[in-house]
């Protein structure tokens, strides 16, 4: 099935010029790695939909083996009532297939710890299985979504968190982002989307993110992200792949665009950096943030291009 946590962000904080991520559980940040982001995503779609008792979800839990001379660990463990395990969860990057090797490695796991379920994530697709005996069967979630109506993407700290908003931002700008991020990242919507580990050379600031990408015509695309440079502004990525090649990079500073100054966005194509009007390209109206503003966005962040 498709994963729980694909409309889910892991938190993030800001280290110099680099962006880390945040387990709000244990407190403590870890190195922004492919697994680590699948993972905290989980435990992201779990606090906020699963209703899942932060105090019941074990990190990488360790785990003896009679065959092996050192411990593994199991990348989370949930616990239901009396701390008796419920489910073990392994967690791949979402370039990792899932496979019947990946399942059998958390079958290994849970002859030491016998929880009753099994659930295999790489961020796409989730594979649950329950487990009576020596008996696996593959089925639907047995967790129950107590907390499915999203109202949490209101907040301006969910978002702020997880690196898509500047927290110093004028809060009429904020106001429109949170509604174009929830149309943006709809949570309802099958979108195509991919994390994008860019660090490109003429950029100061981490752009690595999750994008959107947008077939925009044959062999082209465009990917596109909100994201907090970690200092001053929030800004509008976008990038245009033209048959498997990027063929040049916007970068919209939209807190000086909602204050009105010219020169706010800085397109890099073909070596080069252009400084433009980004107001004189995008046509948004602060006001109004409903869906046709992302259709809108979307359509016009191309001409930056021309």
């Amino acid at each position: 099935m498709k994963s729980k946590s694909r409309h889910h962000f892991p938190q993030v904080r800001f280290n110099s010029d680099k962006k880390e991520l945040y387990n709000s559980i244990l407190k403590k940040k870890f190195v922004n790695l492919p697994e680590e982001r699948v993972r905290l995503a989980m435990v992201d779609y779990l606090l906020l939909e699963a209703g899942w008792n932060k105090n019941r979800i074990g990190f990488e839990a360790p785990i003896r083996l009679p065959q092996t001379k050192h411990p593994l660990r199991a990348d989370l463990v949930l616990y239901g009532q009396k701390m008796i395990p419920h489910t073990i969860v392994e967690c791949k990057s979402q370039s990792v297939a899932l496979n019947l090797s990946t399942a059998e490695q958390i079958a290994r796991y849970n002859s030491s710890i016998n929880a009753p379920y099994l659930m295999l994530t790489n961020g796409i697709t989730d594979y649950w299985f329950s487990i009576d005996g020596k008996a696996v069967e593959q089925i639907e979630s047995p967790l129950n979504e107590i907390i499915g109506d999203g109202n949490y993407r209101n907040s301006a700290d969910y978002w702020i968190e997880r690196g898509f908003l500047n927290p110093d931002s004028d809060d009429d700008l904020n106001g429109w982002l949170i509604d174009v991020l929830q149309h943006f990242w709809d949570k309802e919507s099958d979108i195509n989307q991919t994390y994008l580990d860019l660090n490109p050379p003429m950029i100061s600031y981490p752009i690595q993110n999750r994008y959107r990408i947008f077939e925009m015509g044959e062999n082209q695309k465009l990917a596109l992200t909100f994201l907090f440079d970690g200092d001053i502004s929030t800004r509008l990525i976008g990038i245009l792949n033209q048959s498997g090649n990027n063929r040049g990079m916007v970068s919209v500073n939209l807190d000086e665009m909602f204050a009105g100054k010219a020169d706010s966005a800085l397109i890099y194509q073909q070596d080069q950096t252009k400084v433009t009007d980004a107001g004189s390209t995008l046509s948004v109206d602060f006001k109004k943030s409903d869906s046709d503003a992302v259709k809108k966005i979307k359509n016009e962040v191309i001409n930056f291009f021309d």
